[in-house]
């Protein structure tokens, strides 16, 4: 007899069980073949866009191959061994290597030929093929003749993915370059030729990962999607375990038994969480101690393995494509000449000349450059628990890899004790050298292993598939100026500091070594390391082969500036105004707060009374910064402005001096000399041209890793002995951070579809090129809109003008398909057969999305418009700049209604604007001095229509309170816009106006 559980059961399950012929694994008879339609979905799709992946790159690589040959054999000779020189992503057949198990490869594992470990290029059935008598210059004949590239891959290797667009082929590269032309220059020991790269190309986004090394089950350690998805969600809402178990509670009750959730207790996400940790490097406690006054201290140190961490990022098939191996020189041809421009960290000087020493003794080593940064925060601003993370990333990832949140992004390595002061001790020297040899015993457990792997190699089989010895080295230090002196042990100089004229020659590692090991008297060895600014401690990182502290210490935007300078100028400002009155000081509340919104500002009410140290918001107060300033923000930075930077660096040290002297005794007592974040614009330029550009040495970057940290020592801590508590916490982050990438990552594959992205690719009926409209009205009629607005003077002869522009569209697109005369007879007809009548309806948009390239970063960028009535209450119309004119000059322009029109067939995307002009003649001196971008409206009645096609982005202007009708332009947002500006306003550019020394 069946139990009645036995009876249930058998509704929902059959006895008979077939085997999926696609993925292999057995299914019911009742749920089989709705299975087999999604297996066989999924298959058919991958092998879809493989193909058709495959299929193109096979194309263009023939087609740079047959123009290589036929320009041979026009000089008589081709080589047996040509070969082009392309790499394919493509799946291979070989055994995967799990990317977290990395214990069974020896640092020296050996056997590879170089053809297995060296870069998969086109394999060829028979190198002859290509002789002077077998080339037709046929398409088909090489196709026939070439073996297929996915039937004769080294198994050993998978092809490594080259992050560049397909060059210019070699002997396609003109022998005078186009201008904007991007020239690659290779580190030797990649054995890689220079290639030249069109602009366009250069700046196209980075391959993706291969769809084929996704998991189908990316929750995995997880049993369900619906398991991961809670886990995340209690943990990033900081629950209890009494929260999640009345969760669980109450989603039993309702549960409808659909949910693929198998959580009942708290006991079980735990149980989930651990068994997802072992795949993760762990958080382990250790001992750090040192001795002072005979009595030795010992401290907690809670920390993972750096190394361990890094492997499993290197070993990840995800991030393979975001990994670059190879040192590079990077040019721009400016039309006369190649001039360099620092980039990623590996287009720095640092790279190459690691990677030229490890040629010296490794020709297959590759450098593993690793950007530490350290910090102490407060985690709770009212109380005193302080915490010190140190956190690490790998330079050898893209920027928006290494940056973000997740997997490849920054990971807190290490919880460092902190040593509360002592009152009577803090001051004392033998105390501070007790305090840097705790923190350096601490960053001696951290890298332990990256000291040994720096020296020796660690040979490891990349998410490639390719086996790479890797020698790690300390790239960038990003820290405050207070940590930088814990990091090098150097104490802080004092004096002369304002002194910008001056340069000091560079500290060598090797000299400060030898100094602080010679042996010497205890007294006389202290006193000549204090007169040079040493300590007598030895260093951790001189272990770390390849590794020099001072190049590794780095310019800090966020403190020299944000936190620095500027509040350094903030104070005095605001005693300056308190001083003038209360007048005054409702003047500039009243002023700051007319600022208009805008989507990257954060708007403030009032200055006079802003009391607080939130290094992220001071840029939106920052009204009028200087062109240090925003040159640091950039992500590509040009060799000639390098030299401009050096030259406004002088003239700041310049006007510091006359600013000195006019203040006298009535600097509330500043002493100039003495602020170290003045002299450290000196070391700006030298790190650049060592590391790149300042967004990868920006401490901004990391800081806001402390956020969750100090949320969870709030939220789930019981106050006491928060390091261990934090640090089991920051396990449970990274599986959640990592199963997330993998999930989002699939989901994002999974809704790629060919029906979804043949739709992608379709322009919208709201996308006119770069311009997206949003937020629609109700169609009006032009009529309607007359009398509506009859009052206000931008819509006088409202039809005229859009009468006028649908013609001048149609003139252009005539005259530019056919001779100067047809456009002529076009034109002519155009303006008597285009007629808009008064019923003719129009729809009105109050959102603009605008897609432009930067000046900066040469990448996308976005800017969010508005252009309504009532925008949270108020009215804001937002300014653009538009591109005018047979040469497309830039104007400033207000929005005053974006829409569509209609006319037969074609829909226009329009707008009514305001336009602006710049004051001409003599621009006044405080205008010039302080680097004003000052432009005034037209009258209201010459107002145009004017097509949103010619928007070439958005820009911000702040009314003038003292001249009706007058705007300053912000140019402190971004630094796109202040090239931009420095361009439309060539007489405020201070750093042409430096003479030369």
């Amino acid at each position: 007899m069946s139990t009645a559980s036995e009876l249930k059961s058998s509704r929902y399950h059959s006895s008979i069980r077939r085997t999926c012929e696609y993925c292999q694994k057995e299914w019911d008879s009742k749920g089989y073949t709705r299975h087999v339609t999604a297996c066989q979905k999924k298959a058919e799709l991958a092998a879809r866009f493989q193909q058709s992946k495959v299929e193109v790159e096979i194309q263009d690589g023939l087609r740079h191959h047959k123009k290589r040959v036929r320009a041979q054999l026009a000089l008589g000779s081709v080589p047996h061994n040509e070969q082009p020189q392309m790499s394919y992503d493509v799946p291979l057949n070989s055994d995967a290597v799990n990317p977290l198990d990395h214990g069974d490869l020896s640092p020296f594992e050996a056997g590879e030929s170089a053809a297995q470990l060296g870069h998969c290029d086109w394999p060829l059935n028979n190198p002859s093929q290509f002789s002077s008598s077998s080339v037709n210059g046929d398409v088909q004949v090489l196709l026939a003749e070439t073996q297929h590239p996915l039937d004769s891959i080294n198994t050993h290797c998978q092809p490594s993915i080259d992050m560049l667009p397909p060059p210019i082929s070699p002997n396609d590269q003109p022998q005078h370059p186009s201008i904007d032309n991007i020239k690659v220059e290779y580190h030797t020991s990649a054995q890689r030729p220079t290639v030249i790269f069109a602009f366009e190309d250069f700046c196209k986004e980075r391959l993706q990962p291969d769809p084929s090394v996704l998991n189908d089950k990316p929750w995995h350690p997880f049993n369900s999607r619906e398991d991961f998805e809670f886990a995340e969600l209690v943990h990033e809402a900081q629950m209890s375990q009494d929260m999640i178990n009345q969760l669980l509670k109450l989603m039993q009750k309702v549960n409808s038994g659909q949910s693929g959730l198998t959580f009942s207790t708290y006991a079980d996400v735990r149980q989930a969480w651990e068994k997802a940790s072992l795949f993760y490097p762990m958080f382990t406690k250790s001992t750090v101690s040192a001795e002072y006054k005979k009595v030795n201290y010992e401290f907690d140190l809670h920390h993972r393995s750096p190394w361990d961490w890094i492997v499993s990022q290197v070993q990840d098939p995800k991030l393979a494509s975001s990994f670059h191996w190879d040192a590079q020189r990077q040019y721009k041809y400016n039309g006369t000449r190649w001039v360099r421009f620092y980039e990623q960290p590996w287009t720095g000087d640092m790279f190459w000349d690691v990677q030229s020493d490890i040629l010296s003794t490794d020709t297959e080593g590759k450098p593993l450059g690793i950007i530490l940064w350290a910090d102490k925060t407060k985690l709770l601003t009212f109380g005193t628990q302080k915490g010190h993370p140190i956190v690490a990333r790998i330079a050898n990832l893209d920027e928006k890899v290494r940056n973000g949140i997740g997997v490849g992004g920054g990971q807190i390595v290490g919880l460092v004790p902190v040593i509360e002061d002592d009152a009577q001790e803090k001051s004392k020297k033998p105390y501070i050298d007790w305090k840097n040899a705790i923190y350096h015993n601490a960053f001696r457990v951290l890298l332990g292993q990256v000291a040994q792997h720096s020296r020796t190699g660690y040979r490891v089989r990349c998410g490639d598939s390719c086996l790479r010895t890797l020698y790690p080295f300390i790239h960038i230090i990003s820290a405050d100026y207070e940590e930088q002196c814990y990091f090098a042990f150097i104490r802080v100089p004092k004096g002369e500091l304002s002194d910008l004229s001056s340069r000091h020659p560079e500290r060598s590692e090797e000299h400060v070594q030898e100094l602080v090991e010679r042996k010497e008297g205890k007294g006389a060895k202290e006193d000549s390391l204090k007169l040079l600014g040493l300590r007598a401690v030895k260093n951790t990182f001189w272990p770390v082969l390849r590794t020099n502290i001072f190049k590794s210490l780095s310019f800090d935007r966020l403190h020299t500036y944000l936190l620095g300078l500027f509040l350094h100028l903030l104070r005095p400002l605001k005693t300056i105004i308190a001083d003038l009155g209360r007048k005054a000081q409702t003047f500039v509340d009243q002023s700051l707060n007319a600022v208009p919104s805008w989507s990257r500002l954060t708007r403030f009410s009032s200055l006079t009374h802003l009391d607080f140290n939130d290094g992220i918001s001071f840029p939106s107060i920052l009204a009028d910064l200087s062109y240090s300033k925003q040159f640091a923000n950039t992500l590509n930075v040009i060799y000639d402005t390098l030299e401009d930077y050096d030259k406004t660096i002088q003239q700041f040290g310049q006007q510091l001096v006359t600013y000195r002297e006019a203040c006298g005794d009535n600097d509330d007592g500043k002493d100039w000399d003495s602020i170290i974040k003045v002299h450290t614009h000196l070391h700006a330029t030298r790190d650049i041209r060592l590391k790149g550009t300042m967004i990868h040495m920006d401490t901004k970057t990391s800081e806001r890793l402390n956020a969750p940290l100090c949320k969870a020592y709030l939220m789930q801590t019981n106050f006491k002995n928060v390091e261990g508590q934090l640090a089991h916490l920051d396990n449970l982050s990274m599986v959640i951070c990592d199963v997330r990438g993998a999930v989002d990552a699939w989901d994002e594959y999974m809704s790629s579809q060919e029906e979804v992205m043949a739709e992608l690719k379709k322009d919208s009926p709201s996308q006119f090129g770069h311009v997206y409209l949003g937020a629609c009205c109700p169609p009006t009629k032009i009529s309607t809109l007359a009398l509506d607005c009859v009052e206000d003077e931008a819509f006088h002869d409202f039809r005229k003008k859009l009468q006028r522009c649908i013609v001048d569209l149609n003139c252009r697109s005539a005259q530019s398909g056919g001779s100067l005369q047809d456009g002529l007879d076009t034109a002519l007809r155009s303006r008597q057969a285009i007629k808009v009548h008064a019923d003719d309806q129009i729809i009105e948009h109050c959102y603009i999305r605008v897609d432009y390239e930067s000046r900066v970063t040469w990448r996308k960028e976005t800017d969010l418009l508005r252009c309504s009535p009532s925008f949270h209450g108020a009215p804001r119309h937002d300014t653009v700049i538009v591109n005018v004119g047979p040469v497309e000059m830039s104007v400033f322009c207000k929005l005053i209604l974006p829409f569509t029109y209609k006319y037969e067939e074609t829909v226009y995307a329009l707008a009514l604007v305001q336009m602006c002009k710049t004051p001409s003649g003599i621009r006044q001196p405080a205008d010039r001095d302080l680097g004003l971008c000052r432009i005034r409206e037209q009258p209201c009645r010459r107002s145009q229509v004017i097509p949103l096609r010619a928007v070439r982005q958005g820009a911000l202007m702040v009314a003038n309170p003292r001249s009706p009708g007058g705007h300053f332009v912000v140019d402190a947002l971004d630094s796109d816009i202040f090239m931009r500006c420095i361009e439309l306003f060539p007489d405020r550019n201070m750093a042409a106006q430096i003479q030369a020394p």
